[in-house]
């Protein structure tokens, strides 16, 4: 239904209210609304009423009256114009009734225009309970009460105040009151049912309100009810679209089978597995579907069988295009709905690989068992697996082999090592002591490296035997030995003329002395001075023989603290008769030289190999120049890149006028056997030997050269700080380096047995004297208690002497030895080694050096090395 349409009434008041409140917008409280309305009509009609009493009382000179109703009626204006304004509507009501009180109260006491007042004072219990309220507006009419009462006790005379009869207002006085209860019980009720209808409202619109959210929740609710549902929708449009991709672009071939084995639906990937059409397959049979015969009776099965929620797995073979054999996995699952999903995966690679990897495996056994070396699997140490190779190295039976600790296989003095090495996953070879099964040892090169192994991460070791490969190693050194051996043995060749010239002169002057003393002494003069010029003379003899030893590798390396000027300068007479009269040898040697370690012999070799390397560089007539200097460690920086020097070199050069070397060979000079000489004119072996010298004291050699004009060979040898031991004096007296002790003197050349029994007794040594080993160590019997030093040769006939030392010292452990030999190359190879570390004496020899090492050997500590 709709509301009815407003009257003029209506529009009037809604006119009144606009006026009032200034806008569109009226109060939202009905009661306060129509209270407005009534203040607004009591004032307009009463400003009205008010003027026209005023204008009439002012007319009758009546100004008290005139006045106070023109006031009044401004007042009345002007509170209209305050509710316009301000919109205090409450304040508004109280002053207009207020104004209308107190205009009451002033009629009824004047009378008003022609005794009328008291009407008006009835209406203001109504007009007041309508204002403010019927509680608050009883009040304020029982207010009203005090002007009637006070003329009703006072009965002033005053012209202005208007009589009534007692009776008069005693009979209005009661009508005031019943009009104010009246009123009151009126706008009270109306204010209860008012109040209902608010309460009531409240309700309605509490439940319209609740109705209302609910129907809004139900909206929102329906709304997203209504998206979800329409995402959904968009969701199984996309997962039906993608499912139906995925089933096209699928390599899996997939058919959906009704409860009955019927296909419903192929995808794309079976058709071709098939070699079928999607119309030749949907509506079919399954069991119409072209497997293998073979296949399907290997390992047959129903999709009926099938449970729900199952899943089979089975392997067969499709006939597909071209009858060729496809190789699928197949998987069937039961749905809920009893349908059936069936995928088809190709496992023909699979299959290839599979056989691939059991051949490959058939032939890695094969291998691992054929290796030449042993192989084992391990983890921490215990072996998993190994090879036939294994069991052949070590003499263990594979059963043996597998599940024992690797580190069994290995000397107990390496374990810790290799323990630390299979710990870092070191996966370099390197080379440990093996051991077998019987016990017996034997050199082992293991490599292991960490693989991954039945799925976990294992590791590999590969063990070598090196007993072939040391006994060839020793072989190779021997044969470089003899190669390099061949080179000096040219050198020697080359020197054989100097030498033999120098031979020639020290045996003139021996054998001239020797003549000239044997003449002096018949005539009792003296040949003191005969006897020193034969000494130097065999002394000069000496020095050549002990050169020609040393290029021929007849004594022993001993590195020495040296002066590089002292060294080439005894060398110079040799060299200039090494490269001849055509060839002037310039030495320079720098002052202030530091010192080198370097064998003696070592030194000599070097200077003549590049000496003579320099002379077949020279044709006709030429220089070639030694020179020696100083160089710092930045110097020799540039020499090598990849190690750090530290410490300062002393340079060797010898440089030559000859015809130079090309600059594609200077880097192939120093290898063995490259030469540029004509063949069966040099071995090629002379650089080399200098080069493996060099390296031998760590130096380094350089050269630089240019066809034409010549070769500079710079070699530079590590700075000497230490101290070098001070030299003993030559003229020392025997007297102060003999003794009281027994030597036992073995020695089977005859004259320097009788020379050395008749120089230790001069010495105050007690001497036992035998040319023969074998009735030395027959005699030693008798004295053995009383032999404190055996000194002998040897290089002997019967028995070499430290085969003699051995047997002697079997039977007196407290004996020191001392050898003397000028020859111990003929010695066996392991005697040779163990005489190296022993005291020897290299012939000739003098008096003092025979003495000293006597004294030597008898006073080291006991614990010191010897043949003990």
């Amino acid at each position: 239904m709709y509301p009815p349409p407003p009257t003029w009434l209506d529009k009037l008041f809604t006119l009144i209210e606009k006026y009032l409140v200034g806008t569109d917008q009226i109060h939202p409280d009905l009661m306060v609304r129509q209270r407005v309305i009534l203040l607004f009509l009591i004032s307009i009609i009463g400003s009205l009423i008010l003027a026209v009493f005023g204008t009439a009382a002012l007319n009758q000179d009546n100004l008290l009256l005139g006045y106070f109703d023109l006031t009044i009626a401004f007042l009345l204006l002007l509170n209209l114009l305050d509710v316009r304004f301000r919109k205090d509507y409450h304040f508004n009501i109280l002053v207009g009734l207020t104004l209308a009180a107190l205009l009451f109260s002033v009629l009824y006491i004047h009378g008003g225009f022609k005794q009328s007042g008291h009407v008006f004072y009835l209406t203001f219990p109504l007009i007041a309970s309508f204002a403010i309220g019927s509680f608050r507006g009883a009040l304020a009419a029982l207010l009203m009460l005090l002007p009637i009462i006070f003329l009703l006790i006072t009965n002033v005379e005053h012209p202005f105040i208007s009589s009534y009869p007692v009776g008069f207002e005693v009979r209005f006085l009661v009508a005031y009151v019943l009009i104010t209860i009246m009123a009151y019980l009126f706008e009270h009720a109306k204010e209860k049912i008012r109040l209902e209808i608010i309460l009531s409202n409240q309700s309605l619109e509490a439940a319209v309100e609740q109705r209302t959210t609910d129907l809004r929740e139900l909206t929102i609710q329906l709304q997203q009810r209504i998206g979800q549902y329409e995402l959904a929708k968009t969701e199984i449009e996309i997962s039906e679209s993608k499912f139906q991709n995925i089933m096209e672009l699928s390599v899996v071939g997939i058919l959906t089978l009704s409860p009955k084995g019927v296909i419903n639906e192929a995808n794309k990937r079976i058709c071709e597995l098939a070699d079928k059409s999607r119309d030749a397959l949907v509506g079919s049979s399954f069991e119409v579907f072209p497997f293998t015969r073979e296949s399907v009776e290997t390992d047959p099965f129903m999709p009926e069988d099938i449970k729900v929620g199952e899943r089979v797995i089975k392997e067969r073979e499709i006939i597909g295009g071209d009858g060729k054999l496809i190789h699928v996995e197949v998987r069937v699952a039961k749905m809920p709905d009893s349908s059936f999903q069936v995928a088809f995966t190709d496992i023909s690679h699979r299959k290839r690989v599979e056989s691939a990897l059991k051949d490959s495996e058939e032939r890695f056994r094969t291998l691992h068992n054929a290796s030449f070396g042993g192989i084992a699997i391990h983890d921490m140490g215990v072996i998993l697996d190994c090879n036939q190779g294994l069991c052949d190295l070590t003499g263990f039976k594979r059963e043996e082999l597998i599940g024992s600790d690797g580190l069994e296989l290995i000397a107990p003095h390496w374990r810790t090592e290799v323990r630390e090495k299979i710990r870092s996953g070191y996966d370099k070879p390197y080379e440990v002591e093996g051991l077998r099964k019987d016990g017996s040892s034997y050199p082992l090169s293991v490599m292991g490296k960490n693989i991954p192994y039945r799925k976990k991460n294992r590791r590999v070791t590969e063990f070598r035997d090196l007993s072939e490969q040391k006994t060839a190693e020793v072989e190779k050194l021997k044969l470089e030995e003899q190669l390099f051996q061949s080179r000096k043995m040219e050198s020697v060749g080359q020197l054989a003329g100097g030498v033999a010239h120098d031979f020639n002169n020290m045996l003139s002057v021996i054998i001239g002395h020797v003549e000239l003393a044997l003449i002096k002494n018949k005539s009792q003069q003296p040949i003191g001075p005969d006897l020193e010029k034969i000494k130097l003379a065999a002394e000069r003899s000496a020095e050549v023989t002990g050169q020609l030893l040393a290029f021929a590798r007849k004594q022993s390396i001993d590195p020495q603290p040296i002066d590089l000027n002292v060294a080439v300068t005894s060398m110079v007479s040799m060299l200039k008769r090494l490269v001849g009269e055509d060839i002037s040898l310039k030495w320079t040697p720098s002052e202030l030289l530091w010192k080198v370690r370097i064998d003696k012999t070592q030194l000599d070799q070097i200077l003549i190999n590049l000496c003579a390397n320099a002379r077949d560089a020279i044709t006709g007539a030429g220089e070639i120049e030694v020179r020696t200097s100083n160089a710092t460690m930045d110097e020799v920086a540039v020499l090598d890149e990849h190690t750090k020097i530290l410490e300062d070199f002393v340079k060797l050069s010898v440089r030559d006028s000859g015809i130079g070397i090309e600059e594609r060979n200077q880097e192939t000079i120093f290898e063995p056997f490259y030469t540029t000489k004509e063949v069966g004119a040099g071995t090629g072996l002379g650089l080399a030997t200098v080069y493996g010298s060099v390296k031998q004291n760590a130096g380094y050699i350089t050269v630089e050269s240019e066809l034409g004009k010549g070769s500079l060979f710079s070699i530079y040898f590590p700075r000497y700080q230490g101290e070098v031991a001070e030299q003993s004096e030559a003229n020392q007296t025997i007297a102060a380096i003999g003794g009281n002790e027994t030597i036992l003197l073995v020695e089977d050349e005859p004259a320097i047995l009788s020379m050395c029994k008749e120089l230790l007794t001069m010495l105050g040594y007690r001497v036992l004297a035998y040319e023969s080993p074998i009735r030395a160590r027959e005699e030693l019997t008798k004295h053995q208690h009383h032999i404190d030093l055996l000194l002998t040769d040897v290089v002997m006939p019967e028995m070499n002497g430290y085969n003699l030392a051995v047997q002697i010292k079997e039977q007196l452990p407290h004996v020191r030895t001392l050898y003397i030999s000028g020859y111990t190359k003929s010695l066996p190879g392991t005697e040779r080694e163990n005489l190296s570390d022993q005291e020897l004496v290299q012939k000739p020899f003098t008096q003092v050096e025979l003495a000293m090492a006597i004294r030597k050997v008898l006073d080291k500590e006991v614990g010191a090395r010897g043949v003990e």
